[in-house]
């Protein structure tokens, strides 16, 4: 059952932060936005309360920081896994990318040894892209792979489960497995990795926001003809708190969870 990981707008960063029963919900965050005070803060304190909490590199935000930034601001928060450097779309930039973290990475894992690093999986042929995971497999402290979102719209809407299941077979438990972002031409994709590829360990999205923003319901979209809600470009810079009283919004966050069960 994959855990789905929220990304809140500004006003409502690492919300929500507790579970029934004091669960404390994993949390994705953006190396780009750090710079914000009230960003840095919400993230600092999910991770201090003990969240599993991912840091990506930017890179699917077209806003990518550099690898000493990246782990500079690593030493800060002390997350618990890391997005190493990729470029979208681009195997072979990608894999020179890894290798040139590689040394900085396994420094960083020596001083901490409990840091996760997932490596993204890039490539615009299958080939490429089972290439790149057998090139990864070759780095033992690359334990997760992240598929990025941007597959769907270039292959097909069942590319990233039959990836994540060729990776399972291959591979076994050798990785997790992480789906960077959802795509809005397969609102449906979360329901389906959680009754098809439940070993996938986690989802990140924005997905609930996004849909409450134009107040609709993802149960709906995803069973009718509707164009594809993108997110604001003023997604983190306009305080979007009032959000937090759209009834779209906490409809869509436990709609989504039940399907990442399979339901």
């Amino acid at each position: 059952m994959p855990n789905l990981i929220l990304i809140p707008p500004k006003g409502l960063y690492a919300t929500p932060m507790r579970g029934p029963r004091g669960h404390v919900f994993p949390q994705m965050s953006l190396a780009h936005m750090f710079s914000d005070f009230d960003y840095h803060s919400a993230y600092t304190q999910a991770c201090r309360m003990g969240a599993f909490t991912i840091l990506d590199n930017g890179a699917a935000e077209g806003s990518t920081v550099t690898p000493d930034a990246l782990l500079k601001i690593a030493k800060d928060l002390l997350p618990s896994e890391i997005v190493c450097p990729d470029v979208l779309q681009n195997a072979e930039e990608t894999k020179y990318q890894v290798k040139c973290f590689a040394d900085k990475a396994t420094a960083f894992k020596n001083v901490h040894e409990t840091i996760k690093y997932m490596a993204v999986v890039q490539g615009v042929t299958l080939d490429e892209l089972y290439d790149m995971v057998d090139f990864y497999a070759g780095y033992g402290w690359i334990t997760t792979l992240g598929i990025p979102r941007w597959l769907i719209s270039k292959f097909s809407k069942a590319v990233r489960i039959d990836l994540a299941t060729w990776v399972k077979q291959r591979y076994d438990d050798r990785f997790e497995i992480h789906l960077l972002g959802t795509n809005s031409e397969w609102y449906g994709e979360t329901r389906s990795v959680g009754r098809y590829a439940p070993f996938v360990r986690s989802i990140d999205t924005s997905l609930p926001y996004n849909l409450a923003m134009v107040n609709k319901g993802i149960w709906r979209v995803a069973t009718e003809t509707h164009l594809p809600v993108q997110r604001p470009k003023d997604y983190f810079i306009r305080d979007y708190k009032h959000l937090i009283k759209n009834p779209f919004l906490q409809d869509n966050i436990m709609t989504l969870r039940r399907w990442a069960k399979g339901e």
